[in-house]
């Protein structure tokens, strides 16, 4: 699967009226979660059935049956259709495998005063809000290629490539920012 990375900007309403509220956020008990056990890219039901009657019992239980979700190239669209996504969020941007875009999330994240002492993931479950304060540091990570590099299971690489591609999303998050909007990152790996 890989590390996917995605921004969402997010109307002011009676249950985010801050941007503390989106870091506190309670995922609901009920929605559609994420797949469970192993991911394996384009295998269906069908698949996995002749590759049962094909392989050695022991092959198959390495693999595990397939996912309760469709498959698809594409497993980390299924994190945008569930309960982890902020009610009212829009998609403004999404990376995959970029890992030291992650890993300067992740330090924002960690050194936020309403988090310190928490000892959580930084993943699906979490969300980091984004201001003016914070895009203007990113911005200045970004152009002087300061983001720290990160690793992490199936992260992937960072390429100095990418840079553009952050600029675009900070230019949109300085938007939603401007229209009233907040915006956060959160991250499915």
């Amino acid at each position: 699967m890989g590390l996917d990375m995605y921004a969402f900007s997010l109307e002011h309403s009676p249950a985010f009226t801050r941007p503390h509220d989106i870091l506190n956020y309670r995922i609901p008990a009920e929605g559609k979660g994420l797949p469970a056990g192993r991911i394996v890219l384009g295998m269906d039901d069908e698949m996995y059935a002749l590759m049962a009657r094909a392989l050695p019992p022991e092959a198959i239980a390495l693999l595990g049956p397939p996912s309760a979700f469709s498959s698809s190239l594409d497993v980390g669209s299924q994190f945008l259709d569930s309960k982890f996504v902020l009610p009212g969020s829009t998609l403004i941007h999404r990376w995959r495998k970029h890992p030291n875009l992650h890993g300067w999330m992740e330090c924002r994240w960690r050194g936020m005063p309403w988090h310190r002492g928490a000892n959580k993931a930084f993943n699906y479950a979490t969300r980091l809000p984004l201001d003016e304060q914070a895009l203007d540091a990113l911005e200045h990570a970004v152009r002087q290629g300061q983001l720290p590099p990160t690793a992490g299971p199936q992260f992937g690489e960072s390429w100095a490539s990418e840079q553009e591609s952050d600029l675009e999303f900070i230019a949109k998050a300085r938007e939603a920012l401007a229209a009233g909007k907040y915006v956060y990152y959160t991250s499915w790996w």
